[in-house]
């Protein structure tokens, strides 16, 4: 079971890498888990999936803004904890956060997303003005 673990923790990184690669040359803009977190939670045309498991809630929103599907998972009533937030388009997957992987308060951890993801969400009645 270790050894499995151990490839997927290198899949991983190979494939966050390759994402990377991907946009080296475009320009990224830099914003917090927590305020990509609340964009996503906030916007009207977000839909929540919520399940309780042991006692414990986990929370899926999906949002669309074309041509990007937003994906954020959270643990917890209030969304205390970010599991994982999930960019994509039909063509390639534009950023997968994991926040299994980072120690702490990941909500106060910036990510870098493509310039022209950051415009559309700073464009729209969101709370990131």
């Amino acid at each position: 079971m270790n050894n499995f673990m151990e490839q997927f923790k290198n899949f991983t990184k190979h494939l966050g890498e390759e994402v990377k690669e991907i946009f080296k040359h475009e320009p990224v803009e830099k914003i917090s888990v927590r305020d990509l977190s609340s964009f996503i939670t906030s916007h009207p045309n977000t839909r929540k999936i919520e399940q309780e498991m042991l006692h414990l809630t986990f929370n899926t929103y999906h949002l669309n803004i074309n041509p990007y599907h937003l994906r954020l998972e959270t643990k917890g009533k209030n969304n205390e904890q970010v599991l994982e937030i999930t960019i994509w388009t039909t063509e390639q997957t534009v950023l997968s956060f994991d926040g299994y992987e980072h120690e702490g308060n990941v909500s106060t951890e910036e990510i870098q997303i493509p310039k022209s993801i950051y415009e559309k969400l700073m464009g729209s009645d969101s709370m990131l003005h």
